[in-house]
């Protein structure tokens, strides 16, 4: 009989602990859906008040005349179109538009002499780590400007060179020529300058016995000097609105390394001379 009755009680424990067990889940499935409501409940209410809130800032918005005829717009564009006419400081971002109030800083300063301000701002206008030169002649100032090609383009580092034909490396530097030339006489002005001069210098390999190698060393060297007169440029009346292509045809070639110049496929990445 004892034998027969312990199985018995035992099933019987597990009934009361599965019922015990299901009892506990129903318990927790109920609180969690109580916080489950509660949070909508929430979110429900913070979303009618912020949508309450946004219609009563439109409906504000749309009573102001001002706001809604566009005035206020138009007022605020002048505002901000008169402080960058006058150079403000709080809109210069980038490195060309601090280099841009420097310069009219400069402009500004009636203690220095001509040839001296001449050459501050010829700096301050031309490219990263040039040379520049200011003459005084008996015709007005001349300029001379020299930069390396890889400081205004990438893949031009050191004799390496993006280009697979000689042609298009030269339209290139012609074309960055034009910039350069744009940049000098639109912040040097075009009064009292007989011409500003400009060589692009890039890295070379010479050749040995007239055949390329890439085992020389590099070298870096003038591969094209262009120029433009003051002459020319006082018919331009705003160098800062000029097509670039406007400013090629002004260009007066002075010195041009490209048919001496070829361009040799290497195994590594890039060309060299």
């Amino acid at each position: 009989m004892k034998k027969v009755l312990f199985p018995i009680c035992l099933v019987c424990l597990l009934a009361l602990w599965a019922a015990y067990l299901i009892r506990g889940s129903e318990t927790q499935l109920r609180q969690l859906r109580a916080q489950y409501e509660a949070s909508i409940e929430q979110l429900t209410e913070a979303n009618k008040q912020q949508e309450e809130k946004d219609l009563a800032e439109h409906k504000k918005e749309m009573a102001d005349n001002d706001l809604t005829s566009g005035n206020r717009a138009h007022e605020a564009h002048e505002q901000e179109w008169k402080k960058r006419s006058e150079y403000d400081p709080a809109f210069a971002r980038t490195t060309r538009e601090k280099t841009i109030l420097e310069i009219s800083a400069l402009a500004k300063d009636k203690s220095l002499p001509a040839k001296e301000l001449l050459q501050k701002v010829a700096v301050l206008a031309a490219p990263q780590k040039s040379t520049v030169e200011v003459a005084l002649m008996e015709n007005g100032f001349q300029i001379a400007v020299t930069f390396d090609m890889s400081v205004m383009t990438s893949g031009e580092e050191g004799s390496r060179t993006k280009h697979s034909t000689i042609d298009s490396l030269k339209r290139e530097v012609i074309e960055i020529i034009s910039r350069v030339a744009k940049d000098m006489y639109d912040h040097c002005g075009q009064k009292g300058i007989e011409t500003i001069s400009l060589a692009c210098t890039h890295g070379v390999q010479q050749s040995q016995f007239g055949i390329p190698s890439i085992n020389s060393p590099t070298i870096t060297t003038t591969i094209y000097k262009c120029a433009v007169s003051g002459k020319d440029a006082k018919k331009i009346p705003n160098w800062r609105g000029i097509p670039l292509h406007k400013v090629e045809g002004m260009l007066k070639v002075e010195y041009d390394e490209f048919p001496n110049l070829s361009i040799v496929v290497t195994t590594t990445p890039g060309f060299g001379w």
